[in-house]
């Protein structure tokens, strides 16, 4: 569900509202408000998108997944920049939530590398090297 708390666009899970009450108050919904929202997920991959600017993002992908990526684009934005033997190297306008990490990145394991941003390469590289750490502790 889509609303407002206090003046700032919200995104609430229906199955996690709890103790509702109806009350005899009406709500007035601002003409915009649906043009506000969508602004903000334009560039998103989930709904999680408050609060994240857009960025510039280029993912490679293996040869296995390259007719994948291909046909299934992983958002909107998605060009492709590049496709030889090696794979297939996209780029994509997007929020770095969480959601996107995981949906577009992490998922696909080894078979995917950021080139850009440095700072997102970075991150996947921190949540693999967790990953790894805690296998490796006794």
């Amino acid at each position: 569900m889509i609303g407002k708390e206090y003046e700032e666009p919200r995104i609430f899970g229906l199955d996690r509202i709890c103790n509702l009450i109806v009350s005899d108050r009406y709500f007035i919904q601002d003409p915009d408000f649906y043009d506000e929202i969508f602004k903000v997920l334009r560039d998103a991959v989930g709904v999680m998108a408050f609060g994240f600017e857009s960025e510039d993002v280029i993912l490679h992908f293996d040869s296995s997944e390259a007719k994948y990526i291909k046909s299934l684009l992983l958002h909107r934005s998605q060009e492709v920049i590049q496709e030889d033997k090696d794979g297939i190297t996209v780029s994509l306008h997007v929020k770095i939530t969480w959601e996107f990490t995981m949906d577009c990145i992490l998922r696909f394991g080894d078979r995917v590398k950021v080139i850009k941003p440095q700072s997102l390469a970075n991150k996947v590289s921190e949540i693999y090297q967790n990953a790894i750490d805690s296998y490796n502790q006794e």
